[in-house]
């Protein structure tokens, strides 16, 4: 595994404990998809070892601004997904934009700053009504 992350498998099986918990604790939860920007482009003109390493910085700073309840997976490619148990809208809206902070700065290595912003960082928060129909 390039980044450590789990893959979408895994994601799945999380997702639905997450929202049975949910269920379960009647606690709200929150979704985030991170899709890279210019990711592409990096990757095609400056070769996959280059990109590789972006997805592991990424990969690495997502996981720094989150709890150990909460879970990071990467779908493929440069899709980043996030799971945010028992919590509110405004606190997911709080932690996106704590992961597009965190993103913002450049991505260093081989002596090189790279660019790694998220095109998107939206969080969803399923309603109970929602996760009452699982």
């Amino acid at each position: 595994m390039l980044t450590g992350l789990p893959n979408r498998l895994l994601f799945h099986a999380r997702l639905d404990q997450a929202l049975a918990n949910a269920k379960r604790h009647e606690t709200p939860l929150a979704l985030m998809f991170i899709d890279l920007d210019r990711f592409k482009h990096i990757n095609d003109s400056l070769g996959h070892a280059v990109g590789d390493q972006l997805l592991i910085s990424v990969a690495q700073r997502l996981q720094s601004c989150l709890r150990e309840i909460d879970t990071v997976a990467r779908l493929g490619g440069d899709e980043f997904v996030v799971i945010l148990e028992a919590v509110g809208a405004q606190d997911a809206a709080r932690v996106a934009q704590k992961l597009i902070d965190e993103l913002a700065p450049p991505h260093v290595f081989a002596r090189t700053a790279w660019s790694a912003r998220p095109a998107s960082a939206s969080p969803f928060t399923p309603t109970t009504a929602s996760m009452r129909k699982r």
